[in-house]
C-alpha cells in the first residue's frame, strides 16, 4: 500500500503523496506516481491496487477536462462527486483539491466505496495513522504545512514498511 495526505492551510491546500510500491509484500518501485495534476487548480493523489490507480488517474483527467469543455469552471464539490465515482469503480481511495466558490481552496477524502469527507487534515492508506498522528496543521500556512507533511511522512516511513519517504507534493494557493 501507500499513504496520500491532503492539508487545507490558512492560504492554500496541499496534497503529497510517497512514491513507494509494495506489492505481495515486496517492493515493486520506489518511483510510483500518484499525484494527478490536472493544472494549476485542480489535483488528485490515490493509492490502492496498481491498476486501480492507473485508471483513476486516467480517469480523473479525462473527466476533470470533459466537465470544463461542457460546464466551464469546476469546483471541489462536483470535483470530489466525479472522483467519488471512480474511486469507487476503482477500488481506490483519493483526495482531491481544488476551489470552492469562494476561490478558497479545498481539499475533499474519497472513500474506496466513493464516500467523501471534508475532513482536514486527511490521510488514507498504510502510513495514515501514524502521519496523521505526527501532523500538527492547525491554522498554519502552506510552506509551514509542508514541512510538517514532509517530515510527518519520514516518520511514518520509518514505522510502516509500505510507506516510503520519497514525496511528491502539490500546493494550491487561495486567491
Amino acid at each position: 500500500m501507500s499513504t496520500i495526505v491532503g492539508v487545507e492551510c490558512t492560504d492554500g491546500a496541499l496534497l503529497a503523496a510517497d512514491r513507494l510500491l509494495v506489492q505481495d509484500d515486496r517492493v515493486e518501485s520506489t518511483s510510483r506516481e500518484r499525484l494527478v495534476v490536472v493544472d494549476d487548480e485542480v489535483a488528485a493523489v490515490c493509492h490502492g491496487p496498481a491498476g486501480g490507480v492507473d485508471e483513476f488517474v486516467r480517469r480523473f483527467d479525462q473527466e476533470v477536462r470533459s466537465y470544463r469543455t461542457e460546464r466551464g469552471e469546476m469546483t471541489v464539490d462536483p470535483l470530489a462527486t466525479r472522483a467519488s465515482s471512480i474511486a469507487a469503480d476503482e477500488g481506490v481511495e483519493a483526495i482531491v483539491a481544488g476551489p470552492d466558490e469562494d476561490r478558497v481552496a479545498r481539499i475533499r477524502a474519497i472513500g474506496h466505496d466513493g464516500s467523501v469527507l471534508e475532513d482536514s487534515p486527511a490521510a488514507r492508506g498504510s502510513g495514515a495513522p501514524i502521519l496523521l498522528g505526527a501532523l500538527d496543521v492547525d491554522d498554519v500556512d502552506l510552506d509551514t504545512a509542508e514541512t510538517a507533511v514532509r517530515e510527518a511522512f519520514e516518520a511514518a516511513a520509518d514505522r510502516d514498511p509500505k510507506t516510503g519517504d520519497d514525496v511528491d507534493v502539490w500546493r494550491l494557493a487561495n486567491e
